[in-house]
């Protein structure tokens, strides 16, 4: 029969061939069984050609799976000699059942690799990690002949290095039963090197990259021996590094098998290389029980890449890193216990999330373990568990086992916990006090678990005195701890869990942004710049993108869809990124990718990628996803050449108290020569506390000194609107005819600003005697409280967008985080209703519309300089308008700070270049007539009418009634509020007005009335 005749032309390459075997004794082998392979290759026509020879001991049955091989033949031969030809099942599954006595399986088949997977067959190597032999459904004793192409070399699972060759062919034979056999052969070049009498470690790599043979020979040394002294001695007798045409990065027992494209990176030597190494003791000697859950990866995770990074002093860095990436990518929605992780597949459903859990969660495991026993008793512990289970399996249980016997305690509620939990602590701090004891100070919390039921944590705490640090340890396992802390100072300070000793949720402040918190997220809005960008970033689309992802163009989004959201900027171009993150600083070269926190929902991020090309985004869009762990990444041809994490809290952190900072008497400078350095910058920003007359006075003495030295000279106003531009011309151009009162009226200065005028009468004043211009700065008050109340400038009309600036950053680092605060004081105060994503919009609007505003003066007036007045938050040189108008102009500028006498500051350096101490100057008690004022038109003329009195009023006294219409003080027109406070800018309590008022007669007819009354200072409420 054909069949038959090409099964026995194919068994004759076996060891012991078909035709010459004898019968079988009935005796039976050891299980786990015999698996010997004959196979040779066709590289033209990519095909192998192979036979099995598998021997079965009594009793035993098997379960083979075929796939896509090709079988040619197959034959049973039984110990009496007795044959059968076994049949295939559905699916390509060959069901062989349990028989007295021992058995031998020939199966004869061939396989054609086309490529694209795992495997390859051609005349550059060939690689076979897939199904290329009939797989067993357990463990079994491979060997192997295989007949090679010329120039090959071959590596397999084998308990010899180099293989044995006989001519051709190069023979295998590995004693530690497997499941599958993994075989590679190329044109290689061979490099050894000795680790001790008894092993040695070889390279096989292509000629291309063999000088790098030797610096990986050296760190696999190094390694081999690190884990020879740390766990026990080494498996097997040997150790090769082989190279593979294909990307792959496989820890196989005897060898490892390296993509030849990353050969080159140093983080695989460096990391990558020890990590599989490792898995020479736990995942191939060791192996994972089937039923007792995968700890593999997290065991080598946490002795391998954990502890190159600790060997680093980046151990803490490293752990928060894993949180971050567990984090990003774990939710309520897909977490599972650890114990149910199995496979590192990276092609599974959600595996990024599966892997996060089985490597992350459970090196983290490790670590907080390590914690508790301490390094000592944990590497005995390891010790003890390799030794008891090398050349079996073991689970999680045998692991807790051999923990709990090394350490003397019972660590089955442990393990437990952080086995079966999908969850994951959650702390807060709450009560804070700090006094001062006759035993020290002291410093008392409650820790709260936030988690329900709460874990049984250790939880560490440092605490930051003026002397140093202390380290304490808080037991938790209650929903709610109380901690009393000693310490030998004064406490500044203190931070929960500052070395990340075991997963948990982390304070927000302790999160960097980082690319693998989009890829994680639940929602993700891709907004592509416009039409004509979309090509360039399609590669990045048809690679990343999933169902998860939204994608829309910029003039299809509103601002109010970004915080419901990750939010990935496709092109930096648009108005609407514009609007929070203004231009970037990202080379135009390459492709660059910047991770932020989304200042609409600082707990989701915003991801501006900016690419040159579509060649650009091309070359990096599959590699994108090997970069989770930062925040900010540049790309020059596809080859990395930037990396960096952003910034973030270590613990979670509690400022108690702040040493106040100081200078040396001596290094005080006179006023002239702070005058004298000042002005040599183009802008200065003199920031100050609004009702503060000190800082008005200070003010006023720097703008008279930089006059005097430079009168080309200008005045910027935060006070002022752009709208009020005419006004202030008229006032400060020295018109006779616009005196005071008109200006006040004129520039609307009561409706737009609440503060006392006199705060700023002499500084204006002083600009108007000497002709320096004075320059609105603001934008009108409704613009930005239209902003704070509905979330974006989408409502105001088209008219008002068009003149607001365009770029406008509110991702500088602190600016958010500071302005949440202020927003939770106003929302406490019932100071309006908007969200705090308005709020930060208008308050960037407020500070990048004064930044336009100056730099369009000074562009106009290009050999002018200027003094701008605002408060001291907008005059902050890290995140108010000196970074923004540097955004704008290139030009020299400093702030001053006013420092008052009884006020300290520790973040002087960040916020001012210059500082003066003041002493505190007060305003004259502003002069009230002491009655309640509501608008009224009776006679279609705005006017004021007197609702009630105070409960110090003298006007009642005077002959004032309710209901009184309000004409004229001092015979100046009164109509608005504003008309009153001009009127009585200059009074004092127990000065005396002429007050007109309409009253209302008997019949309906207004009565004109004049009277004389008493002012007296604000106090008490209405009567």
């Amino acid at each position: 029969m054909p069949i038959l005749l090409t099964f026995l032309a194919l068994v004759l390459f076996l060891p012991t061939n078909l035709s010459h075997a004898p019968a079988l004794m009935a005796t039976t082998t050891d299980p786990p069984g015999e698996y010997n392979l004959a196979v040779s290759f066709s590289p033209n026509s990519h095909t192998l050609t192979a036979t099995a020879r598998i021997t079965l001991p009594a009793g035993t049955g098997l379960r083979l799976e075929m796939g896509d091989l090709a079988i040619s033949g197959m034959l049973l031969r039984r110990a009496d000699g007795s044959e059968a030809v076994p049949a295939a099942g559905q699916g390509g599954t060959l069901q062989l059942t349990a028989e007295n006595g021992p058995r031998e399986l020939y199966i004869s088949y061939s396989r054609q690799v086309e490529g694209g997977g795992d495997d390859l067959l051609d005349q550059s190597g060939i690689v076979l990690l897939g199904l290329w032999h009939p797989l067993p459904d357990r463990p079994m004793r491979f060997s192997l002949r295989a007949k090679l192409p010329p120039g090959f070399t071959a590596i397999a699972e084998s308990d010899r290095f180099p293989l044995t060759r006989e001519g051709d062919a190069s023979i295998a034979r590995f004693s530690q039963p497997l499941h599958a056999l993994h075989f590679v052969a190329a044109p290689y070049s061979h490099s050894s090197r000795e680790v001790r009498p008894g092993l040695q470690v070889h390279t096989l790599f292509f000629p291309e990259e063999q000088e790098l043979a030797d610096s990986y020979l050296e760190s696999a040394v190094a390694y081999l021996r690190r884990y020879e002294q740390q766990i026990g001695p080494f498996p097997y007798n040997h150790y090769v590094i082989a190279a593979n045409r294909l990307p792959t990065g496989l820890g196989l027992p005897t060898f490892t098998l390296m993509g030849r494209q990353v050969l080159r990176l140093p983080f695989i030597r460096e990391t990558s290389l020890g990590h599989e190494i490792l898995h020479s003791w736990f995942g191939n000697s060791v192996e994972v029980a089937v039923a007792g859950g995968n700890w593999v990866e997290g065991l080598t995770t946490y002795l391998a890449d954990h502890a190159f990074r600790a060997d680093r002093g980046e151990a803490a860095a490293d752990r928060r890193e894993r949180i971050v990436n567990y984090l990003g990518y774990v939710n309520d929605h897909n977490a599972v216990p650890l114990a149910a992780f199995s496979s590192a597949d990276h092609r599974q459903p959600q595996a990024e999330a599966v892997r996060a859990i089985g490597y992350n969660r459970a090196a983290l495991l490790f670590a907080e373990l390590e914690a508790r026993l301490g390094p000592e008793v944990f590497t005995r512990a390891i010790r003890r568990f390799y030794n008891r289970h090398q050349g079996t399996t073991a689970g999680w249980s045998d692991l807790q086992q051999g923990f709990s016997e090394e350490s003397g305690q019972d660590l089955a509620a442990f393990f437990t916990e952080r086995l079966e939990r999908a969850d994951i602590p959650e702390l807060a701090v709450e009560e804070i006090d700090v006094r001062q004891t006759e035993t020290g100070p002291r410093l008392s919390f409650h820790l709260r678990q936030k988690t329900d039921p709460p874990f049984a944590l250790q939880v560490p705490v440092l605490v930051t005195t003026a002397g140093g640090t202390s380290r304490f340890t808080v037991d938790s396992t209650r929903g709610d701890t109380p901690v009393s802390l000693t310490t030998d100072g004064w406490p500044l300070q203190f931070s929960i869990d500052p070395e990340y000793t075991f997963l948990r949720r982390l304070d927000p402040a302790e999160r960097p942004p980082v690319w693998s918190q989009f890829l994680g997220a639940a929602k993700k809005l891709a907004i592509v710049e416009s039409a004509a960008m979309q090509p360039l970033y399609q590669p990045l689309l048809d690679t990343l993108a999933d169902d998860s992802w939204t994608v829309k163009r910029a003039d299809e989004v509103k601002t109010g869809d970004l915080g419901d959201s990750a939010v990935l900027f496709l092109g930096l171009a648009h108005p609407l990124s514009r609007s929070l993150f203004a231009r970037p600083d990202l080379p135009e070269h390459g492709f660059s990718l910047d991770v932020r926190r989304n200042p609409l929902n600082p707990g989701q991020p915003a991801v501006l990628v900016s690419g040159a090309d579509r060649e650009e985004t091309a070359a990096v869009a599959h590699k994108l996803r090997h970069y989770g762990k930062y925040s900010r990444l540049h790309f020059t041809g596809g080859r990395n050449d930037r990396q960096q994490i952003a910034d973030a809290d270590t613990g979670i952190q509690f400022i108690l108290d702040q040493l106040p900072a100081g200078v040396a008497t001596s290094a005080l400078q006179p006023f002239a020569g702070i005058v004298t350095r000042l002005a040599d910058n183009r802008v200065v920003f003199v920031g100050e506390t609004h009702t503060s007359m000190a800082d008005h006075q200070l003010q006023l003495r720097i703008i008279e000194a930089l006059y005097r030295l430079q009168p080309d000279l200008a005045i910027g106003l935060e006070m002022f609107p752009a709208s009020s531009q005419q006004a202030l011309d008229a006032y400060s151009g020295g018109d006779k005819v616009f005196d005071e009162r008109k200006f006040l009226k004129s520039s609307k200065y009561f409706q737009v600003w609440s503060h006392d005028y006199r705060y700023y009468r002499e500084i204006i004043t002083f600009a108007r005697s000497k002709g320096i211009p004075l320059v609105g700065l603001n934008i009108d008050k409704e613009v930005t409280s239209t902003v704070f109340k509905t979330g974006s400038t989408e409502t105001l009309p088209e008219s008002t967008r068009k003149s607001l600036p365009v770029d406008r950053d509110l991702s500088l680092p602190g600016y958010a985080d500071r302005l949440e605060i202020i927003h939770g004081l106003h929302q406490t105060a019932g100071h309006g209703n908007g969200s705090l994503g308005g709020f930060i919009q208008a308050q960037a609007l407020w500070d990048e519309a004064m930044a336009e505003h100056i730099a369009q003066y000074l562009t106009r007036h290009p050999g002018r300089r200027m003094v701008v007045l605002a408060g001291t938050q907008h005059t902050r040189k890290d995140t108010g308008i000196p970074p923004r108008l540097a955004r704008r102009l290139e030009l020299r500028q400093a702030t001053v700070a006013a420092l008052p006498a009884d006020d300290a500051s520790a973040d002087l350096a960040a916020t001012a270049d210059f500082i003066f101490v003041t002493a505190p100057i007060s305003l004259p008690g502003q002069a009230m007539i002491g009655v309640v004022l509501e608008s009224q038109s009776p006679d279609g003329r705005p006017a004021l009418k007197v609702g009630d009195f105070t409960a110090a009023s003298k006007a009642d006294e005077a002959g004032l009634r309710k209901n009184d219409i309000l004409r004229a003080i001092d015979g100046h027109p009164v109509e608005a509020m504003e008309d009153v406070r001009i009127a009585l800018l200059d009074a004092r309590a127990g000065d005396r007005i002429r007050v007109d008022v309409d009253r209302p007669g008997s019949e309906g007819a207004m009565q004109r009335m004049q009277l004389t009354i008493e002012l007296v200072t604000p106090s008490g409420h209405p009567r």
